[in-house]
């Protein structure tokens, strides 16, 4: 049962980290070609942040660290970011090479990478605790008879 709800916590904060990753990425798209957006443009970063988002959810399934409810060590939380930023940027440089992508601004995905981590560092931190906060409320508490 236990484990079963920390599996639903890690299924929660992986669709959050999702959410915030595609806002970040299209915010990020936004600030660096405002004045020039084309459709093309769009069509292209559209695929790479479904590449990223498909290389964060098998960078977290690959994972023997899954969230814990409790805070963890830093050491635990860089670690399980590091390898979700690997696993992710993996993918999008194997869907470039694959491609023969030469259209892509190697400056947008430089500045985005830092961003994208601190993303990953920060709600592997902070969103497994307020997750567990709001799904194990006083109110919804049951009580059980253990055997």
């Amino acid at each position: 049962m236990i484990s079963d709800r920390s599996r639903g916590v890690n299924g929660l904060v992986l669709i959050s980290q999702c959410i915030l990753v595609t806002a970040a990425f299209w915010i990020w798209f936004l600030l660096c070609y405002y004045p020039s957006i084309a459709r093309g443009d769009i069509a292209r970063h559209l695929v790479y942040n479904e590449v990223i988002l498909v290389g964060l959810l098998l960078g977290t399934r690959s994972s023997p660290l899954g969230a814990s409810l409790h805070t963890s060590s830093f050491n635990v939380i860089s670690r399980r970011s590091f390898q979700q930023f690997g696993t992710a940027l993996f993918y999008l440089l194997i869907y470039i090479v694959a491609v023969h992508d030469t259209l892509i601004s190697r400056l947008f995905l430089f500045t985005f990478a830092p961003v994208f981590l601190a993303i990953l560092l920060a709600t592997n931190r902070f969103l497994p605790s307020v997750v567990g906060h709001l799904t194990f409320r006083p109110e919804l508490r049951q009580k059980v008879l253990l055997v």
